[in-house]
């Protein structure tokens, strides 16, 4: 199984398409596969535009900006019921991010349900180049949650090791 991780310019061929509210189908993809897609049959956004994500990886003010501006963008195609496929370069992180951000920005859905949704489709993909959302989703999604104000209130790792049960526990 592909990672992406030692990909060249542009990813692997192939998308995973994601679901969401209504039946409205999202299509996560490289850049490769996102050229596979007919013009005209689909909205195709390349993420990697230095206008929208660009190419940092750490959330930011601007970028908060950014991407909420494209997930009210998104939802304008999910009204017309019109099919979207959002690409970067491999498909497993900013593109993750992008989806996710519309998912919290539009729906009010927490970064961790964003998130698992996402694996979800990665998961059930039949293109199976995708092993599943990047290692920098997390923490992303996490810095957005800072950002907006709505970071659940999270116990600190010494309270919560006190609570998990290792064995014969009682």
């Amino acid at each position: 199984m592909c990672t992406g991780n030692q990909l060249g310019k542009g990813g692997n061929k192939g998308h995973v398409p994601f679901v969401g509210l209504d039946g409205w189908t999202i299509f996560l993809s490289s850049e490769n596969g996102a050229a596979d897609f007919k013009s005209g049959a689909v909205t195709i956004i390349d993420v990697q535009r230095q206008n929208l994500y660009g190419a940092e990886y750490d959330m930011d003010l601007q970028l908060k900006n950014r991407l909420e501006k494209l997930a009210e963008e998104m939802e304008t195609y999910r009204k017309r019921s019109l099919p979207v496929v959002i690409h970067c370069n491999h498909g497993r992180t900013r593109s993750v991010i992008c989806v996710a951000v519309y998912l919290m920005h539009i729906h009010g859905v927490p970064a961790e349900d964003a998130l698992a949704a996402i694996q979800a489709a990665f998961v059930a993909a039949e293109d199976r180049h995708y092993a599943g959302p990047g290692e920098r989703v997390s923490r992303a999604l996490q810095m957005y949650e800072s950002l907006n104000g709505t970071a659940p209130m999270r116990r600190s790792s010494r309270s919560i090791s006190k609570k998990i049960c290792t064995g014969n526990c009682a």
